[in-house]
């Protein structure tokens, strides 16, 4: 499912039914597009997100969670809008799920520059004596140019 299609009406609902009916836990979404940060509560999902402070509807992370696993989630970070994490505890294993969201090859290098220069910081904030899981959307381009 395209992500960006949230503010098409019914979206949000089609995402959570999807998980639902396949029974995922956790899901890392890109392209959120919604403002600020925060979390939205639909059916038995919880919708944490990270987006842009001001202006266009662009960009943004986030994580669907099930309501049944938040009890194991410790702590949930929104860095920006490309980069969020949330940390698990499960018994004695600590998991800490990475989701981050690069720009486009048609960026500009600051904006690369300044993207790859958050993760590495976020990354090597993060405690060592986890488990580390990093989902990303690299926008990579296939073919020539």
């Amino acid at each position: 499912m395209e992500y960006k299609m949230f503010f098409k009406p019914g979206a949000l609902k089609c995402m959570i039914d999807k998980i639902t009916r396949y029974k995922i836990s956790i899901v890392a979404i890109q392209e959120v597009r919604w403002l600020n940060s925060g979390y939205i509560q639909s059916g038995k999902s919880i919708i944490f997100y990270s987006g842009l402070q001001t202006g266009r509807h662009e960009k943004g992370v986030g994580f669907v969670i099930d309501k049944a696993v938040m009890t194991q989630v410790k702590k949930i970070v929104p860095v920006n809008e490309r980069i969020c994490y949330i940390r698990i505890v499960q018994q004695k294993l600590y998991l800490i799920i990475l989701n981050c969201y690069a720009p486009t090859e048609n960026a500009d290098d600051e904006e690369k520059n300044s993207f790859h220069d958050t993760l590495e910081t976020t990354f090597d904030a993060l405690p060592k004596n986890c488990i580390m899981l990093t989902i990303r959307d690299l926008n990579t381009q296939v073919g020539r140019e």
